[in-house]
């Protein structure tokens, strides 16, 4: 076998190797298995819901954004795949 021709295959079965991968990486997994939607969900829950977080959120409502904020951003290091 013609070394070129090696060449040439093995360059063809090393981009069709890359392609798969990328494609793996790039499937999302489904909305209600994220992290970040349930903290969120249970959050928005949670002050609509309960009585003493409403007040809570209504007298430091600064810090209610600081926590949500927070919480979505240590999710958000922790994913590895995107949302489908």
């Amino acid at each position: 076998m013609n070394i070129f021709k090696a060449w040439s295959i093995w360059k063809r079965f090393n981009n069709v190797q890359k392609e798969v991968t990328t494609m793996q990486t790039q499937q999302g997994k489904p909305w209600y298995t994220s992290l970040t939607v349930i903290a969120n969900a249970a959050m928005a829950l949670l002050s609509a819901f309960t009585p003493e977080i409403t007040q809570l959120i209504a007298s430091h409502p600064k810090a209610a954004l600081v926590v949500a904020t927070v919480t979505n951003i240590l999710l958000r290091f922790r994913t590895d795949k995107p949302v489908a």
